[in-house]
């Protein structure tokens, strides 16, 4: 029986967004074009998320190939799995980034944006336009990053 976890989220841009079933943008659409609609292509997309988990990237890359995807029916966005999976194996070691405390998908990231950017620009008397807000932010990310002081020189040399 599969593991029970977290559903990594891949980076936006990739080909395929996300390892869930066939109905949507996901690593499904390879699968159930092969084989129809679940429990196979389920089943196969939950063993590629059990794989991604344990930090086996490889064999994922392995599945795709297999599924000899490069051919005339399969639209373009099935085509480049395999080698957005290839590409990327790097940045795809959830395991290790677990065991290293890092978050594993994007929920963080969005949060702390919301936080910091949508909330922190529409305080009262703020009033920043986007392109003071722009500006703003980059500020405050120099500050609260501790580089505050080598931005400031580098940007009054210029």
């Amino acid at each position: 029986m599969a593991q029970t976890h977290y559903r990594p989220e891949l980076p936006r841009g990739a080909p395929n967004r996300g390892l869930v079933a066939c109905d949507g943008p996901s690593l499904g659409r390879g699968p159930c074009g092969v084989w129809g609609t679940p429990p196979t292509a389920q089943d196969w997309a939950e063993q590629q998320l059990d794989y991604l988990w344990h930090d086996q990237v490889a064999a994922v890359v392995t599945a795709w190939v297999d599924l000899d995807l490069q051919q005339p029916q399969w639209p373009a966005l099935v085509q480049e799995a395999p080698d957005y999976f290839g590409t990327n194996q790097e940045r795809m070691r959830y395991g290790f980034f677990r065991t290293q405390g890092y978050p594993i998908g994007s929920g963080t990231v969005e949060s702390t944006a919301n936080t910091v950017v949508h909330h922190r620009r529409r305080r009262p008397g703020r009033g920043w336009a986007r392109t003071n807000g722009q500006a703003m932010l980059a500020g405050l990310s120099e500050l609260h990053s501790g580089r505050f002081e080598y931005a400031w020189l580098r940007l009054s040399k210029n």
